[in-house]
């Protein structure tokens, strides 16, 4: 892996590197997320380096898989979006960082995390309970990046390509069926793309896409109408599509 550099594991899990520190984004190596089985193969946790942090979007069972937590050690920190700090620290021991939206951690006096307001539920099983959704933009002088997690087109996301240059931009282009009930909380690829444009990123790298079957498509339909959507696209040029384990530099 480069020394700056993205790596796609699979829907949402992500690893961020930048200026010798090392972000999970999400991280999910689980066979099912709820009562959705893994279609994508698990990149085996003991190939993959150690963390110096854990981001965690949401506390969907796609995204916040408790079991995935014995791959870390218990010393790492795990930043969190407000209000889920009482949920977990039933199940971890390692010291949990809540962020209020745009509000920032400084991880070892060179990494700037800050919390994006994103367009999502983020309950455990959503409509039940609520609690926060965030996305994050990880800063240091070795590059920059945004992890979206889950949301919906939200325009005020604009605004974070005016406040500083997004190397890598971590989007996600589905589940997109039913369209209707989907648009709450789901962008689909022509909304990504749309998002990455407006917030003037140099690269996009698809993500929450191929794992787990969410919506009425199937699971791969997200990727081949994102391909459609690119092959009349300027941008197309500025999409890095990886299969889990492949990486993008910064």
């Amino acid at each position: 892996m480069d020394v700056n550099a993205v790596t796609y594991l699979g829907h949402a899990s992500t690893i961020i590197q930048i200026d010798g520190q090392t972000l999970y984004t999400d991280p999910h190596f689980g066979r099912r997320a709820l009562f959705a089985r893994r279609r994508q193969k698990i990149v085996s946790p003991e190939t993959i380096p150690s963390a110096d942090a854990i981001l965690i979007s949401h506390a969907h069972y796609d995204h916040l898989d408790l079991h995935s937590f014995k791959y870390f050690a218990s010393t790492i920190p795990v930043i969190l979006p407000y209000g889920l700090k009482d949920f977990l620290a039933r199940y971890i021991r390692n010291p949990l960082i809540e962020l209020h939206p745009e509000s920032e951690f400084t991880l070892q006096n060179k990494l700037t995390v800050r919390a994006v307001p994103i367009k999502h539920r983020g309950g455990r099983i959503s409509g039940l309970r609520y609690t926060a959704a965030t996305g994050y933009r990880v800063k240091g002088e070795g590059g920059c990046v945004f992890f979206a997690g889950d949301t919906a087109y939200h325009p005020p996301l604009r605004q974070l390509g005016e406040e500083a240059t997004i190397d890598v931009a971590l989007l996600p282009i589905g589940p997109c069926s039913p369209r209707w009930f989907m648009k709450r909380g789901h962008m689909n690829p022509k909304e990504a793309l749309r998002l990455f444009a407006e917030m003037g990123a140099h690269r996009m790298v698809p993500i929450h896409w191929g794992t787990f079957r969410l919506g009425l498509e199937g699971v791969e339909m997200p990727l081949h109408w994102l391909q459609g959507e690119l092959e009349k696209s300027p941008l197309r040029e500025q999409i890095t599509l990886l299969q889990p384990g492949e990486s993008q530099p910064l």
